[in-house]
């Protein structure tokens, strides 16, 4: 046990400085992970640590830093630009997501993901490369996210800036949703069905990009 505090209360107080660096918690306690995160922690891994899982937190850790010093040196038209040019950095910080893994909880940038599907009482997020789970409902995530997050099935959300098409389904495909239409998603294998009252919205969304 560390003097004085402990690490989450150690994460907590680096966390709240002006120019925070990456934290990384390696423990063998998996009851923390919320709270790590919570003090905004690049990951969490469990010990005994295998070396691929630390060389992925690592470059997790170093592109957050690499965000951070671009940020640390504004231009002189930003600098001229004031509360305006703020607002619109902020704006574009990355956003993640809680997920779970094999390695405990990690976070997972928002812009990485592509779908959103609800299976019973999990939600599955969808990626160019895997599928993690969440412990979020689409619901609260559709909220969350409206810029980013649209609606297409009661049971699907996906990521605007990811759809490419709308794509018919084959009856010789799947025979109880022949006729029905599908997203197809950038860099992604899954496409999820649309429901009819999506539909419009859908092709609105098409016909702007």
């Amino acid at each position: 046990r560390m003097p004085g505090m402990d690490g989450l209360q150690a994460a907590q107080q680096i966390s709240a400085t002006a120019h925070p660096p990456a934290v990384i918690f390696c423990t063998a306690y998996d009851e923390h992970a919320l709270q790590a995160f919570d003090a905004n922690a690049v990951a969490y891994l469990l010990k005994p640590i295998k070396q691929q899982d630390l060389r992925a937190a690592l470059q997790k850790a170093s592109a957050i830093n690499r965000a951070q010093l671009a940020a640390l040196q504004p231009t002189a038209d930003s600098a001229l630009a004031g509360s305006t040019t703020a607002t619109s950095t902020d704006a574009k910080q990355p956003r993640y997501l809680r997920v779970k893994t094999s390695r405990g909880e990690e976070r997972l940038a928002l812009d990485d993901v592509r779908a959103l599907v609800a299976d019973n009482k999990y939600v599955s997020a969808f990626t160019a490369e895997r599928e993690l789970i969440l412990d979020q409902s689409l619901r609260n995530l559709e909220a969350q996210y409206p810029d980013y997050l649209m609606r297409v099935h009661r049971n699907a959300l996906v990521a605007t800036p990811h759809v490419v098409a709308l794509e018919k389904i084959a009856a010789d495909v799947a025979q109880e949703a022949a006729g029905q239409f599908c997203v197809v998603l950038d860099g992604a294998s899954i496409k999820p069905i649309v429901s009819r009252r999506h539909l419009a919205q859908l092709r609105k969304l098409l016909r702007q990009n």
